[in-house]
């Protein structure tokens, strides 16, 4: 399965047809799993913590000088992504990779956690 965060441009907010400018893909490492928002959000929050998902902008080339276009100010609390998850099969994600021209940051999370046992 994979995890997939898309990022939108903030123009595009309330555009049901709009297609997101970039990908955080992370490869959880097995292929059975549901695509419910519990689980997704469990997910989210795991990635979150091992900072998988942080600086999508930055994983994904895009110049710092255009991150106004993806970040939006808030009135109270720090910037916000546009941003939308789910959890996908093998099949599927790599039948959008080869799909499209949508440009992706991607991880592997069995190979990051045989990192972590490699150290300890």
């Amino acid at each position: 399965m994979h995890f997939i965060r898309s990022i939108y441009p903030w123009c595009s907010d309330g555009c049901v047809d709009a297609l997101p400018h970039m990908f955080v893909v992370v490869n959880l490492g097995f292929n059975e799993g549901s695509t419910e928002g519990e689980e997704v959000e469990e997910v989210s929050s795991f990635l979150d913590e091992l900072s998988l998902l942080d600086e999508p902008l930055k994983q994904n080339h895009i110049l710092e000088e255009e991150w106004d276009l993806y970040y939006k100010q808030t009135d109270s609390g720090p910037k916000t992504l546009l941003t939308d998850e789910v959890i996908l099969p093998d099949y599927m994600w790599e039948s959008i990779k080869d799909h499209n021209d949508i440009p992706y940051a991607y991880h592997s999370l069995p190979a990051l956690l045989e990192e972590f046992s490699d150290i300890e």
